[in-house]
């Protein structure tokens, strides 16, 4: 996997924020760490604000 592959993941966190399903990864794991091109693309100016 390159590092542009992993951009590619950010569709279910993001999906979930969107539907206000974060905390189900949020409970088990009390902390998400993702690479820095996934925040990258989460911070991107099309993202939906509540992302």
């Amino acid at each position: 996997m390159t590092i542009r592959d992993s951009s590619a993941f950010t569709s279910p966190l993001r999906y979930l924020i969107e539907t206000d399903l974060g905390h189900i990864i949020e409970s088990p794991f009390g902390k998400i760490i993702v690479p820095q091109v996934v925040f990258d693309e989460l911070q991107r100016p099309k993202t939906p604000q509540k992302v």
